[in-house]
């Protein structure tokens, strides 16, 4: 089965467009690293704060999952150099 059927046999009517989290009736929000920003002050990064997301993912994820559970996983790395244009990598 490939993405396009497993994600209408799955999730009917969903449209792969944004905003998925709009669509549906039920949403879960979870809001990482509350009260801290990913920048100090002087526009240095703030270790501290991804850090605390980081962590805060990983737990969310083994709640979520078990070691026997499949996962299908998309995504996209976008790169780009200074004065060239975004070169995108689709991965699966």
């Amino acid at each position: 089965m490939n993405a396009t059927e497993y994600i209408n046999t799955n999730f009917p009517g969903l449209v792969l467009a944004p905003s998925l989290y709009m669509q549906w009736d039920v949403k879960l929000h979870f809001e990482l690293g509350s009260e801290m920003h990913p920048l100090h002050a002087v526009d240095s990064i703030n270790h501290a704060y991804f850090t605390k997301v980081y962590s805060q993912c990983l737990s969310i994820f083994d709640d979520l999952f078990s070691e026997q559970d499949d996962i299908n996983v998309r995504g996209k790395r976008l790169s780009s150099q200074k004065g060239q244009n975004a070169k995108q990598d689709e991965f699966v």
